[in-house]
Parts: C-alpha cells; sequence; structure tokens
C-alpha cells in the first residue's frame, strides 16, 4: 500500500516541486496551504507523515504542531519541518518534532529523509500510560504489570503533578485514583475532559467508592471506564488494552 504525505506549505512552487518528487517515488500526496485546512483534512484521513513549513498565515508550523500533539488520533504522525529560520529548530523539538530542514532544501535530501522516517516508523511503538495515585505500592504494581506487558508508564502522586507533566508525555491512556490529598480524581478528570486539547485521552477510574452516587459521579465527568477497588491486575489490563490500543 502506498504511503500518504501531508505536504503543508503557503508557497505554491514547493508544494508542486515536493508533490512531484514525491510521487515520482510511489508517495501519495495530498497538499495544504496552511495549518488551518492540513488540519481539517487530516482528521478523518490521517497520513503516514506530515511535511510542514514553519511560517504560514492563520495558522503557523508551531500552532499546527501543538495542535496535532494534543489530539490522540494525530499526535504519533511524524513530523518534517522545513524552515527558513534554523533558530526556529529548538521550538519545535520542545514540541517533539525530531526532524527539522532548513530552506532552501535539495528535494533529493529531502526524499532521502522521507523514506529514513517512513522506515523508521514501520517498527512498532510502545504505548504510553500515566499512572496518577499517591499509593505507592498500588502504582509499583500497576507499573510492572504495564511494563512487562510492552507499555512504557509514567507516573504521578497527585493531580497536580499529573496536570503538570501531561501537557509534555501526552499519554495513550491514564489510569487515575479517586481518593487522593489537595486534588482528587473526580477533580482531575473533569479538568482534563473540558480540555479540547486531551479530552480524547482514556481514564481508567480506580476507586474504593462503590456507592450508587459515586458511579454516577464517575459517569459524569466522562470517566471511559471504572474498576473497583480492589482490583485484579489482568482485568486493568485487559481494560488498558482495549482504551489504549483502541
Amino acid at each position: 500500500m502506498m504511503k500518504k504525505i501531508m505536504v503543508v506549505d503557503d508557497d505554491s512552487t514547493i508544494l508542486e516541486l515536493l508533490q512531484s518528487r514525491l510521487e515520482h517515488n510511489a508517495y501519495q500526496v495530498q497538499t495544504a496551504t496552511d495549518g488551518v485546512q492540513a488540519l481539517a483534512q487530516i482528521r478523518d484521513n490521517p497520513p503516514d507523515l506530515i511535511i510542514l513549513d514553519a511560517c504560514m498565515p492563520q495558522m503557523d508550523g508551531l500552532k499546527f504542531v501543538d495542535e496535532i500533539r494534543w489530539n490522540t488520533h494525530l499526535r504519533s504522525i511524524p513530523v518534517l519541518v522545513l524552515t527558513g529560520q534554523p533558530k526556529s529548530r529548538p521550538a519545535f523539538m520542545e514540541l517533539g518534532v525530531r526532524w527539522v530542514m532548513t530552506k532552501p532544501f535539495e528535494a533529493s535530501l529531502l526524499v532521502k529523509r522521507v523514506d529514513m522516517i517512513l522506515q523508521m516508523r514501520s517498527v512498532p511503538c510502545r504505548k504510553q500510560v500515566m499512572v496518577i495515585d499517591d499509593d505507592p505500592d498500588i502504582v509499583e504494581l500497576i507499573e510492572t504489570r504495564l511494563r512487562v506487558n510492552d507499555y512504557d508508564v509514567i507516573t504521578a502522586e497527585n493531580g497536580a503533578t499529573a496536570l503538570h507533566q501531561i501537557k509534555d508525555v501526552q499519554p495513550d491512556a491514564i489510569v487515575l485514583d479517586i481518593m487522593m490529598p489537595d486534588m482528587d480524581g473526580f477533580q482531575v478528570c473533569q479538568t482534563l475532559k473540558s480540555d479540547t486539547r486531551c479530552r480524547d485521552i482514556p481514564i481508567i477510574v480506580l476507586s474504593g467508592l462503590t456507592s450508587k452516587s459515586d458511579r454516577k459521579m464517575v459517569r459524569q465527568i466522562k470517566a471511559d471506564a471504572y474498576l473497583p477497588k480492589p482490583f485484579q491486575a489482568a482485568q486493568l489490563l485487559e481494560t488498558v488494552n482495549q482504551l489504549a490500543k483502541g
């Protein structure tokens, strides 16, 4: 199957050049002249790679990358940035962009870079799960079970720490304890689900609270799954598999 590449640039000459060279190398190419147009196209038809101009009207490259990094369906798409300003490289790196080329560039070199990126992407990546719980024993139990099942795990001992970390790590799923000091799980879940940048991240709630009113609250905060404590590690793993690998 042909790999799909989205090229985003407001310079029609560059768009035509890249489309021609990439199609000549057996890639399927979509084009857009700005970030807003590109987002509208890729939401329903995600490409295998995005080649992105750094400086564009309406939505520049940095804003575009920030938008897709908060979308669970788009954030794993690799991005190759083209920029006439080498000093902008660190800003893109902070958003997780690994590949930046400086304009003017050689088309043959860019095609080689595209080949390399897509070959690397064919290697399966480990999914990432954030575990938020103030009980270190439970955290260790969950972390161990997830790691031996090929997940990367990030941990946070309270809600405030988790909300700070999630801006950078963007996990594929969250395992969230309800009863925590300062900010409980209900508040954390509400905050995440009300934020357009991370509301699609699946949240699995763990709680010793099992009354009807507590279960109703879990539904109201739009958690994706609920497991009562004490929980079975195998059941938790199965739930994570269903939601993180979707």
